[in-house]
């Protein structure tokens, strides 16, 4: 198939493209905001323009196109990712996908919206439950793709706290607060685009190889934001043992405070576990065993891209081309 779609995560992209269809991404000044991420009004890349290859390499089967040519040309399928990308791209002569990153306002598409659009696909049953459409739209659920063929090896050698974030002093939802009390106590590097001014912000990883060395090599993961994200699930497959706060998108039990990580109420919990676990390899190990096991049979990278294709067919077949 020939899918369009924008930027928007560079990691998850890169996973998309391995369902091994042609994938083309619109190239158009979009810009970024605080507030954009959370209301759908914008785009993450970390690092900036169309495609980060500090994240991930780019893949030989994605391309990229301008606005106009895609308005103009032949695809069989479009995602969109963003209510703001979905108005520029509307036009397209194919049916859309939707994929939902997070937990949205119940009415968070207007009506234009929901009439051109041939599906909705979320990360969890949360926020697929928390959406209500005038019309009956096809819906599914798709967790996020982490292969662990790649995020394997955890040695832990380093007493410091990971925590992964892009932009974080701008996005609100990243909880910096958390992180900045946490900080001022015992050791944590913030790896990510966009981070300047934070002390402990030590810039992007360079490349993949690089970022997973970083997972490799930190003794503890520290996820402070009040949604968990790809990189949590990244450090879990890794089989980093991980320090949370109570994650509002994922209340189905799939984690299990002391058995695949630690969940934590405040900040002084968060340090007590956090210095506890940098003097108890064993307890390291053990948490990240059966994180690593949780994850990888959650978001398994090729039950991912079997959904995916298996919608894109769906959708196809039922929606002939405009």
């Amino acid at each position: 198939m020939r899918i369009l779609t924008h930027p928007v995560h560079t990691a998850w992209e890169y996973e998309f493209a391995k369902t091994g269809h042609e994938i083309w991404i619109v190239v158009e000044k979009f810009p970024s905001s605080a507030d954009g991420w959370v209301n759908f009004r914008g785009t993450l890349v970390g690092g900036g323009g169309v495609w980060n290859q500090k994240s991930r390499p780019l893949p030989d089967n994605v391309s990229f196109i301008s606005l106009t040519e895609a308005l103009r040309g032949s695809f069989d399928v479009c995602v969109v990712h963003t209510v703001a990308w979905l108005e520029k791209l509307k036009d397209v002569a194919c049916p859309i996908i939707f994929k939902v990153h997070v937990i949205p306002p119940p009415d968070f598409l207007p009506e234009w919206a929901e009439e051109r659009l041939a599906a909705l696909t979320f990360n969890g049953d949360l926020a697929m439950s928390r959406v209500v459409t005038r019309r009956n739209i096809l819906k599914s659920v798709i967790h996020v793709p982490v292969d662990p063929s790649l995020f394997k090896g955890y040695i832990g050698d380093q007493e410091a706290c990971l925590s992964v974030a892009h932009l974080a002093p701008l996005r609100p939802e990243k909880r910096l607060d958390r992180l900045n009390a946490i900080a001022s106590r015992v050791k944590v590097d913030l790896v990510g685009g966009g981070n300047e001014g934070v002390p402990y912000a030590v810039g992007e990883a360079g490349s993949l190889e690089e970022l997973i060395s970083v997972y490799r090599h930190h003794a503890v993961f520290l996820e402070v934001a009040d949604h968990v994200g790809m990189a949590c699930i990244e450090a879990m497959t890794m089989g980093m043992p991980v320090v949370l706060f109570p994650p509002e998108n994922r209340r189905d039990l799939f984690f299990r405070n002391g058995e695949n990580c630690i969940i934590v109420e405040n900040e002084e919990e968060a340090i007590s576990a956090i210095r506890a676990l940098f003097k108890d390899p064993g307890r390291r190990r053990a948490l990240g065993k059966n994180a690593r096991a949780a994850a990888s049979a959650r978001f398994n990278a090729e039950i991912f891209r079997k959904k995916w294709n298996e919608l894109l067919l769906r959708v196809v077949r039922e929606n002939p081309k405009i």
